[in-house]
């Protein structure tokens, strides 16, 4: 038996194939090494619960998105009237081995004295020294854990 009609794919259409082929190969290895060398993941998220207790403003943890070291925030007060700020502190330098630290008018609790910040800790702020109005911010330090 004998074929007498021999078709094949043109030579165009076999390179378009084989760049495609390529491509696609490109950015699978692509892929594949962007997920072996990974990104930099979004930063914790601390939730705090404010409420007024014995004559403090009292700063609760109510959710950590992440349990890591204190040594990995800061903390950051600006006051209203611009005389007290506490300017980027790190949590650390509020921790010692015992449970709780005061400096410039904030303790902060440790509630699980060991050193993590989590649920339930608290920072307690002297209303002597802070007033209604004043911004308190807890800032992760890139690159902590």
């Amino acid at each position: 038996m004998r074929i007498e009609n021999k078709k094949a794919v043109s030579p165009v259409i076999g390179v378009i194939l084989m760049v495609a082929i390529t491509v696609i190969l490109a950015a699978v290895v692509y892929l594949w090494v962007v997920g072996f060398v990974g990104g930099k993941g979004a930063a914790p998220t601390v939730g705090l619960k404010q409420e007024i207790i014995g004559g403090n403003y009292v700063l609760k943890v109510a959710s950590i998105s992440e349990k890591q070291t204190v040594a990995a925030y800061k903390i950051c007060i600006t006051t209203t009237d611009g005389v007290n700020d506490l300017p980027h502190t790190n949590l650390k330098t509020m921790y010692s081995n015992e449970t709780f630290y005061t400096t410039h008018g904030v303790k902060f609790i440790d509630t699980e004295p060991y050193g993590f910040l989590t649920g339930g800790d608290i920072l307690q702020l002297d209303t002597d020294v802070f007033h209604e109005g004043d911004s308190v911010t807890i800032v992760h330090i890139s690159g902590s854990s």
